[in-house]
């Protein structure tokens, strides 16, 4: 693997997820509350550097292309950072090169966000992507990811299905970064923006204390309005789902639900 040279006084910390985990709304707040972060929402190339990676690990192109280009974007960044500040990089397409990712900092501080796979795939199904991108993404090459234990019959595999074995990888790949000890963090999409405020309230005060070193005493806060809102769309509610449907997503999902105490 390609060495990479970091700066011990110069940090990333990640806030991953498989998307539509409420990241925007998180980025949007940490923005207003200490304008001093250095944040950055899916910054380019993360996407290409993606796609790079998923042509590889089909084995289209060299398996290290996206990843060098990754390493190269993370040497920009954390040149231009200035000695003790703070990177917090949104970045869910960073989620599936993870392993690859733990190596860019000395000390990387990651938070996981995940929401219970039924919700989130009618979140996912249903969100349209911004400007032109909605109209071709589903024809870019390598744009989403096949699990590799379901390549074989991916195409059998009805809309839904499909977005739940990607649940289960992205959540997969980032339950890796929990080798990085307390510098890893799991926070729950129902917590973030639970009507419960001790639990609401708890949550954010424990990625606040992760992220923002400036953070030094507790906030009661309320979620006005969601950011980056899913439309009403084809998929339903999970209880109207087809029974046969329903079923295969609690097989295809149940280990990894288990790992994170959502019921099925």
């Amino acid at each position: 693997m390609r060495e990479i040279q970091v700066l011990k006084d110069r940090q990333t910390r990640f806030v991953l997820s498989t998307g539509r985990t409420g990241t925007n709304l998180l980025c949007e707040f940490l923005k207003k509350r200490n304008p001093e972060l250095i944040i950055a929402f899916e910054p380019s190339p993360s996407r290409y550097a993606f796609m790079l990676w998923n042509a590889g690990r089909r084995g289209l192109i060299p398996e290290d292309c996206g990843r060098n280009l990754m390493y190269k974007k993370m040497e920009r960044e954390l040149a231009r950072l200035k000695k003790d500040q703070v990177r917090i990089e949104f970045d869910n397409y960073l989620s599936p090169l993870v392993v690859e990712m733990l190596d860019y900092s000395v000390s990387p501080i990651v938070i996981h966000m995940v929401r219970h796979p039924y919700s989130w795939i009618k979140s996912i199904e249903n969100f349209k992507a911004a400007h032109w991108r909605r109209y071709v993404i589903n024809y870019l090459p390598f744009t989403k990811l096949i699990h590799p234990k379901a390549s074989v019959f991916w195409n059998s595999l009805n809309s839904i299905e499909k977005s739940a074995w990607r649940w289960v990888y992205y959540n997969e790949k980032l339950l890796e970064c929990k080798r990085l000890g307390q510098n890893y963090m799991c926070v729950k999409y129902e917590d973030f923006i639970s009507s419960d405020s001790k639990i609401r309230n708890d949550t954010a005060n424990k990625i606040l204390r992760m992220l923002d070193p400036e953070h030094d005493s507790e906030i009661d806060i309320k979620w006005d309005e969601k950011i980056n809102k899913s439309n009403p769309g084809q998929i339903d509610h999970w209880q109207n789902w087809p029974v046969k449907t329903l079923n295969n997503v609690r097989n295809i999902c149940g280990n990894v639900m288990k790992i994170f105490g959502y019921q099925h």
